[in-house]
């Protein structure tokens, strides 16, 4: 195509892009951006060159096979080799392109920045590392070493991005950047909101999957079962932390680092898919749209836990992203962290591909084969499934965890960890997917969208728009056919991924109603129900259908499953403390009782006594409460953590030390166990829960004098500490 003719057409979408701008009242830079990407996009094409992204995914695919078979084997030439193939399949694409004078695409220039940044961390992460391990005996010249190539690649990146600029790249970067700083201002406010995590406990669930990650050295990259996260295929996950973990240094700091990252990195990516499939939105109508998944309970209100759902949801971001913004590489990151984060994501993925597949297959009717089913996208994701069944054939990890035991109300046979129609977990599951965390609002808003496309549709969605939503759609229902018919633990939490898909078609609804005020009253209502939500329990609909226990002034709901509500003392219930993380309430609770403790002076002559309720099945409140106490569990594991006392942060905290004096605790069930107490220490102290059982304290206490020496409110939670005499 001659220069002179390139001109014409520039000259021409100018002319009408302005007049559109004015018929349509959007700002025209916004119509310039897109309108450039897609005339960028017809002169890749038209150039028909190679693929520049498709030897990346490649190389992404191999590198991934290379650190499986690396573990599996237990070889770690495995890994080289596979590395090395990776490298130069990875050079080749940026040799062609150099030979082609630098003549990338839109979306090609914008994976170099993301590259070089990613390099530039792995780079910093072997770098930092290899610092800490001189002097261990360990290999700390190779970790250099890899440190010097991946920063020589992140060189590489920059300069290709360099070079490869032009007059409307250069446009095109700075109306981002403009428009990034609305997004950025929402970004720094989750920073600051969420700096109290770095300060919350590893609590009880969590505290396993935190276990399993502060054992992960990359000495362990040749041990499959060290990869492997409380028995799941979560190898993507251990990775990461491996990563992050090097520049960091500090397990508890890099898990919440991550959380902290995903939920930016996430809020970023929505807001990009939002803009992009509704580029004649202004932007408050993108900011607005976007806080309702930064402010989500399932992602804002549950940063502090350590689970594989926020993995789940970020491989399904950047899974989308990519595909809006035409960038299949990280497409392939997506599904990578998809299929080896939470074993559901494989459900979800195998959804979204099939009928992605169908829809290409119609849409590009009149293209070629090759063409239509995608096929660079295609083999990465029967790649990541074969690496997935393969496990899956290996470890057995579905029938390793399948158990039943005997229901105590109904007196039946219930399978536990396996997938089977069971209608009593069926309705404790949709129970929990409908009517917690405001999910019904959000549904109500997304029917009242469908229903205004029926009822007023003026236009038809274009092939994109329809291929999206078909895709989300399909994981949703995949998504809610696994949750129900799967019988497990009935956490609130795993509806993260599902609510996250619903968030996914919320712009495509409110986009129907016509209205902008009706429409902006509609998402600010769901942002700021979400965000109350993510502090106290706000949502009626939580009151209604689940237990609640009383905080003091508030009260906290919690799930059940009636299932697996077994006479079995670990079976009985859930612990409180994982059933009510649903938002950040829980997360209070630990710090009203380290400033409870802090204010009677805690120290290692003071006895804690707690009512034996919390230490079994509450005949009040059908709980286990004791995780609720310490703030952690899985006693079994090789190395227990310890509760101990930090004089120096006057916090309870967790320790492998068995030599650290521990946090003396008793409960007791009778007054003597009270009185047992009083020769071993100097002082007993009695505390006294919010949600105590009123005649069961009384029966504690009616033999002793007490006294109250110290109330703590905090956030909603009421705690006290009552010293006893002994009278005796």
């Amino acid at each position: 195509m001659s220069m002179l003719f390139r001109r014409l057409i520039l000259k021409f979408f100018l002319s009408f892009s302005f007049f559109l701008s004015r018929l349509t009242k959007v700002r025209f830079c916004d119509t310039m951006n897109y309108l450039g990407k897609v005339g960028d996009e017809m002169d890749c094409i038209l150039k028909k060159r190679c693929s520049f992204q498709t030897p990346i995914l490649a190389a992404l695919v191999c590198a991934s096979v290379g650190v499986y078979g690396c573990a599996f084997f237990h070889e770690p030439r495995v890994l080289y080799i596979s590395l090395f193939l990776s490298l130069l399949l990875f050079l080749w694409s940026h040799g062609v392109e150099a030979k082609n004078r630098f003549s990338l695409c839109h979306a090609d220039r914008k994976l170099l920045p993301i590259l070089g940044i990613g390099f530039g961390i792995l780079s910093l992460s072997f770098l930092l590392g290899g610092i800490r391990s001189v002097g261990n005996g360990d290999d700390s010249w190779l970790s250099f070493l890899w440190s010097v190539l991946f920063l020589g690649l992140t060189v590489l990146e920059f300069f290709f991005l360099y070079k490869s600029r032009s007059q409307h790249s250069q446009r095109n970067y700075r109306i981002l950047c403009r428009d990034l700083y609305t997004i950025g201002g929402v970004c720094v406010l989750l920073t600051v909101l969420n700096l109290e995590i770095f300060n919350a406990w590893i609590r009880w669930d969590s505290y396993d999957y935190y276990y399993y990650m502060s054992r992960l050295t990359p000495d362990l990259l040749t041990d499959l079962d060290s990869l492997r996260l409380a028995n799941h295929a979560a190898y993507a996950v251990s990775l990461l932390y491996l990563i992050f973990n090097g520049i960091i240094g500090d397990p508890a700091a890099t898990v919440y680092t991550l959380n902290l990252a995903m939920l930016i990195g996430g809020t970023i990516l929505f807001w990009r898919i939002v803009r992009i499939h509704f580029p004649h939105w202004n932007a408050w109508s993108h900011l607005l749209i976007s806080l309702t998944f930064s402010f989500s309970p399932f992602t804002f209100g549950l940063v502090y836990t350590v689970g594989l759902e926020w993995f789940l949801m970020f491989g399904i971001l950047l899974f989308f992203w990519g595909d809006a913004e035409g960038l299949p590489v990280m497409q392939g990151f997506g599904m990578l962290l998809m299929c080896f984060s939470k074993e559901t994501g494989v459900v979800l993925l195998f959804a979204i591909m099939a009928v992605r597949l169908l829809g290409s297959l119609y849409i590009r009717r009149h293209e070629p084969l090759l063409r239509r089913v995608e096929l660079p996208l295609s083999l990465t994701a029967l790649s990541f499934a074969a690496i997935w069944l393969v496990d899956l054939r290996t470890f057995s990890w579905l029938s390793s965890n399948q158990s039943s035991a005997e229901n105590n109300t109904e007196g039946i046979q219930a399978s536990f960890n396996k997938f089977e129609w069971n209608p009593t977990f069926v309705a404790d599951r949709i129970r929990s997917l409908l009517f917690s965390n405001f999910t019904w609002l959000l549904l109500l808003i997304l029917l009242a969208g469908a229903l205004a496309y029926l009822l007023f549709r003026r236009s038809r969605p274009g092939h994109s728009t329809f291929l999206f939503v078909a895709q989300v759609l399909a994981a949703l229902f995949a998504g809610f056919l696994t949750t129900i018919l799967f019988v497990t633990y009935n956490h609130i939490r795993y509806a993260g991924p599902l609510v996250l898909m619903l968030l996914l078609l919320l712009p495509h609804a409110v986009n129907q109603i016509r209205s902008l005020p009706i429409r902006a009253s509609l998402c600010g209502t769901l942002t700021v129900c979400f965000l109350l939500q993510c502090y106290f329990t706000v949502d009626p609909a939580m009151h209604l259908a689940f237990e609640t226990i009383d905080k003091g002034n508030g009260r906290l709901a919690y799930s059940e499953n009636n299932v697996i509500s077994t006479e079995d003392a670990e079976r009985s219930s859930l612990p409180i403390s994982v059933n009510t993380q649903y938002n950040r309430e829980i997360l209070y609770f630990d710090q009203a009782l380290d400033r409870l403790l802090r204010s009677i002076s805690y120290d290692e002559e003071t006895c804690l006594v707690f009512s034996a309720e919390y230490s079994q099945q509450s005949l009040g409140y059908r709980v286990y409460t004791e995780y609720l106490i310490l703030g952690f569990g899985y006693a079994h594991t090789e190395e227990p953590r310890y509760l101990v006392w930090d004089e120096e942060s006057e916090t309870r905290t967790l320790t492998a030390d068995d030599d650290q004096p521990r946090i003396e605790i008793c409960y007791a069930d009778t007054p003597w166990d009270i009185q047992r107490t009083f020769p071993h220490f100097e002082r007993v102290v009695y505390i006294q829960m919010p949600f105590r059982d009123e005649s069961f304290q009384d029966r504690l206490l009616e033999d002793f004098s007490w006294e109250t020496i110290a109330s703590e409110k905090y956030n909603g939670w009421e705690i006290n500490a009552i010293e006893i005499k002994n009278v005796h």
